[in-house]
């Protein structure tokens, strides 16, 4: 139905938030994004911007996400909103 793989965003009421399957997933997601956030900083190092994953743990409060990445190049003048490489942030 969907064609090329999508991200699709849900919002549900009345979940059991314990459930085996739903904390398994969760964790598993987690896990994703902060492998993500490493490969990311990983790209951005091999650039020439060390430490980007310490500098962007410190804007998350939680993890860290391709946003807090993308706010700390902005705020270092190290890209503009219109030529962020995808490459490096990746997409979804």
């Amino acid at each position: 139905m969907f064609g090329k793989k999508k991200n699709i965003h849900l919002a549900a009421l009345n979940v059991d938030e314990t459930h085996p399957e739903l904390v398994a997933l969760l964790d598993n997601q987690a896990a994703l994004r902060e492998q993500r956030a490493v490969e990311i900083g990983e790209k951005l190092a091999k650039g020439g911007h060390s430490r980007c994953l310490t500098k962007g743990q410190k804007l998350a409060s939680g993890e860290v996400t391709r946003a807090h990445y993308g706010r700390f190049c902005l705020s270092k003048n190290m890209c503009a909103i219109s030529n962020t490489p995808s490459k490096i942030f990746g997409t979804g």
